[in-house]
């Protein structure tokens, strides 16, 4: 009720890998880490429109990155999908995109 958009990111484990991969390039993706994938869960956390424009040039460097394990390769495209939609959504509707 009332979500447009909704993903589930993964577990603890899934989100520590995540941090973990994108952590070597922490000038590339500082609201991925620090408000995205910086803990495992969320209670109220909130991206607002401004922060989602810098997500946004973000999931671009996303993009860029890749890895020879594909368990781990396929995370990072899950959260390039994920993230793509989730700020395309929250831009169409002007409205934040909460955790």
């Amino acid at each position: 009720m009332g979500e447009l958009v909704s993903h589930r990111l993964g577990n603890v484990a899934l989100i520590g890998v995540l941090r973990e991969r994108l952590s070597r390039r922490p000038d590339a993706f500082p609201v991925i880490l620090t408000k995205v994938v910086y803990d495992g869960t969320h209670c109220g956390d909130h991206l607002d429109l401004d922060q989602i424009g810098s997500l946004a040039a973000e999931i671009e460097s996303l993009r860029t990155i890749h890895c020879e394990e594909e368990s781990i390769e396929k995370l990072l495209r899950q959260l390039e999908r994920q993230m793509f939609e989730l700020v395309d959504a929250a831009k169409r509707v002007g409205k934040p995109i909460a955790f």
